[in-house]
């Protein structure tokens, strides 16, 4: 079965839910991680440096470090995937 493509253009574009996610799915961020604020030598080290994934309940949260490169490290949620498990979702789903 063909994969969805889920677009995340911008990082106040947060709290969406998306109640369908497989682990052939694909999440873009690549609009968000494009700003100077997010560099990093490859988009594996982008994903590592300012992506986080967090499991509550049976969901998990993408999280986002919202000031990249700067002195602060709050990370807030883009978009919670419901009935997903951590073995389900892996830096392969993500296009950065």
């Amino acid at each position: 079965m063909a994969s969805t493509y889920f677009v995340l253009k911008k990082r106040n574009e947060r709290r969406d839910t998306i109640t369908d996610f497989k682990s052939n799915d694909l999440i873009n961020l690549s609009k968000i991680m494009a700003s100077a604020k997010f560099a990093a030598d490859t988009p594996l080290q982008q994903f590592e440096q300012f992506v986080d994934l967090k499991q509550v309940n049976s969901n998990i949260e993408v999280r986002i470090n919202r000031d990249g490169l700067g002195t602060g490290n709050r990370y807030v949620i883009l978009v919670t995937l419901n009935n997903v498990q951590p073995n389900d979702i892996s830096p392969s789903n993500f296009v950065i």
